[in-house]
């Protein structure tokens, strides 16, 4: 009996004493695995919009070790929150985005561990800043973007990430923030960002409205989860930058939507062709952009539609060349519409006159 009672209370020793010890290590190892994933969401967003879609995977269940002789716990079941807290508008966005938060809430036996949040590619603990993408540095700003339904994943979780592009503009712009009750938090953290960089933020308790001047580059990554889906265009302005009516020695007209221009064509010698014109401004990385002009010579139409891409930084160059004029003192009016892939339209009249003949093209 006394050999029996002595390997009794050695076991109670040991499940008192040592398996808490055993069992935290357990859970602190999985904690900081979990966490080391779970900070991998900006850049599998970054990865989404870039490639079309990226894979989350954690996992957040916690099994226990078995003991002969000692009571274990079967597991512990940690998750992660996508949430909406909150609206951005933005003279850049075609409308409100919700802003979207990712808490990941770490559940033990025996450790205690405050949640982490990730709001527009930075994390948060306790509502300090822990790490993640800088918001905004050296005159650049990054915002990571991630649209989704609110819901709560756990267990060895997979989470898609649809990617709806990767857009880099450099202008001025405003952005307005708002958050519902319980991350008045963040407010406070971007007020005080914005006002170490010199933005000047106007704020108030739930919202906070900042401005960026020409020269910031602006980079914004747009992904998202089951709300949307792989067709949708990302919520981009794609008329971002002034467009001009550039000649091909360089000088230029400032275009306006809807707005009507002469440019006038008077021969000073014998010109042989009608010289080329472009449409030039600044619009969102490989935007396609469809063209449709029509040219009234008065003699009739000529109808022209087609496809026309920015470049890699958003710049957009497009030419436009006159048909020849016949006659004397005639005009040409070109009615150009350029159609965004987010569905907005810009509308522009160009009236090319020829004050006398010549402008005959070379084939």
């Amino acid at each position: 009996m006394l050999a029996f009672a002595i390997i009794v209370g050695g076991i109670g020793v040991v499940q008192q004493f040592f398996v808490p010890v055993w069992l935290k290590n357990e859970e602190s190892m999985h904690y900081f695995e979990v966490k080391k994933e779970f900070e991998k969401l900006d850049e599998k967003i970054i990865e989404a919009a870039n490639y079309g879609s990226s894979v989350l995977n954690v996992y957040l269940d916690t099994n226990y070790p078995k003991y002969p002789f000692l009571i274990t716990p079967s597991k512990a079941s940690s998750s992660i929150k996508i949430e909406r807290i909150g609206e951005m508008e933005s003279s850049l966005l075609s409308r409100k985005i919700n802003i979207t938060a990712f808490v990941l809430e770490p559940r033990y036996h025996y450790m205690n561990v405050p949640p982490e949040t990730m709001i527009l590619g930075e994390y948060f603990s306790g509502g300090s800043d822990i790490g993640g993408m800088d918001l905004y540095q050296n005159g650049k700003m990054t915002l990571l973007i991630f649209e989704s339904d609110e819901k709560t994943i756990s267990g060895n979780a997979k989470l898609v990430l649809d990617g709806f592009g990767e857009y880099r503009v450099k202008s001025d712009a405003w952005f307005n923030i708002s958050v519902k009750e319980g991350y008045e938090w963040y407010i406070e953290h971007l007020a005080s960002v914005l006002s170490e960089k010199g933005l000047s933020p106007t704020v108030g308790d739930k919202w906070i409205n900042f401005t960026v001047s020409p020269d910031t580059e602006i980079l914004m990554y747009f992904a998202g989860s089951e709300l949307n889906n792989s067709n949708e265009p990302a919520p981009v302005k794609y008329t971002l930058g002034s467009f001009n009516l550039t000649d091909s020695d360089g000088s230029s007209t400032t275009l306006s939507d809807g707005s009507a221009v002469t440019v006038d064509l008077t021969s000073t010698g014998d010109l042989k062709s009608s010289p080329s014109f472009y449409i030039t401004g600044t619009t969102v990385p490989n935007a396609a952009i469809k063209v449709n002009i029509t040219y009234d010579t008065g003699e009739g139409t000529i109808s022209q539609s087609f496809t026309w891409y920015s470049d890699s930084n958003g710049v957009f160059q497009l030419p436009i060349v006159p048909p020849t004029a016949h006659e004397a003192n005639s005009n040409t009016i070109a009615n150009i519409r350029l159609t965004f892939p987010d569905g907005s339209t810009t509308d522009y009249t160009i009236n090319f006159v020829f004050k006398n003949k010549g402008h005959e093209r070379d084939d």
